[in-house]
């Protein structure tokens, strides 16, 4: 696994904020995608379960869905799918998904996952760039005040969803070449 990079932007409210992070891997396009495609419900994506789960308690206690929705049984995800706390707003087989969180904020988030070959000289695939960015659309003051209070956290929490999603593509990358799971 590759080294990772990270930029945030925006302030203000109106704006749309962002929090972007990538991780280069060795791991096929594929299995980065497979990865991201079967995270959710049992195969949990993240490893920071306590913080989720607090976050996941604290929406419900406000009337929010919290984390216990899980996911589709079937492995391919579809626009309107629920995934955890998260709603599948778009998908591009084997490339991009895009999720618009349905915890309760002030504002509106979005996670988009992607999975992008890397080529050499040759056009020949020797990895796979995983991206991973979080947008708000904060609404008012309350909202900017929200996006920068977590913002943080949500630096070390998203960089591990990041890191787990590439773990775990790497192992599925190791299977299918037969080597350890």
């Amino acid at each position: 696994m590759g080294g990772g990079e990270r930029a945030s932007r925006g302030a203000g409210a109106g704006r749309i904020l962002a929090d972007e992070y990538s991780l280069l891997t060795p791991a096929r396009p594929e299995a980065v995608w497979r990865s991201i495609e079967t995270m959710g419900g049992r195969n949990p994506w993240y490893s920071l379960r306590v913080l989720w789960l607090f976050r996941g308690a604290v929406d419900r206690v406000v009337g929010g869905v919290g984390l216990r929705r899980g996911r589709p049984v079937r492995a391919r995800l579809q626009a309107g799918d629920a995934v955890d706390c998260w709603r599948v707003e778009h998908v591009e087989e084997g490339r991009r998904l895009l999720l618009r969180a349905e915890m309760r904020f002030p504002g509106v988030a979005r996670l988009e996952l992607v999975s992008e070959p890397q080529r050499d000289a040759d056009e020949r695939i020797i990895g796979t760039r995983y991206g991973q960015r979080i947008r708000f659309q904060p609404h008012g003051v309350l909202g900017v005040l929200y996006w920068t209070a977590v913002l943080p956290v949500h630096g070390w929490v998203f960089r591990d969803v990041a890191r787990t999603l590439v773990r775990r593509a790497e192992r599925l990358d190791d299977a299918r070449d037969g080597g350890a799971a």
